[in-house]
């Protein structure tokens, strides 16, 4: 049991340092010039990287001391912020799936606004709404 408690304790140390550049991101987004993408993004990516530090934080500290509730308030926090994960990669690519990318200049990738983005309008409009 103890080294099951070990690994909990060195994935949650780790998803910890990993949260800080998320939200580093998130507060890098605040900056940037206004567009639609910006606006709608910088604070959830601010609140998902502070969940991900808080909920790494309980299993941290319930691995390393033997918590049982800790580890059950992880497990589920865990559970939920990979919903939440899955959900936002979902958007993404329904945002991203028609291709209506514009050129950005001095850029190797596609821009994509979300005016761009309508269910209704896309043909497979009818399997979104």
């Amino acid at each position: 049991m103890a080294l099951s408690n070990n690994v909990i304790a060195a994935i949650s140390f780790v998803a910890m340092l990993l949260s800080i550049p998320i939200i580093g991101a998130g507060i890098w987004l605040a900056t940037e010039p206004d567009n639609s993408c910006v606006k709608i993004l910088q604070w959830p990516v601010i609140i998902l990287g502070m969940l991900i530090l808080k909920v790494a934080i309980a299993g941290f500290v319930g691995a390393f001391w033997r918590i049982p509730w800790l580890l059950i308030i992880y497990l589920i926090g865990m559970l939920i912020l990979i919903i939440l994960l899955a959900c936002l990669t979902i958007f993404i690519y329904m945002v991203t799936v028609r291709g209506s990318g514009h050129l950005a200049p001095s850029r190797a990738y596609l821009e994509y606004r979300l005016d761009d983005f309508s269910a209704l309008a896309s043909p497979e409009g009818s399997k979104f709404v």
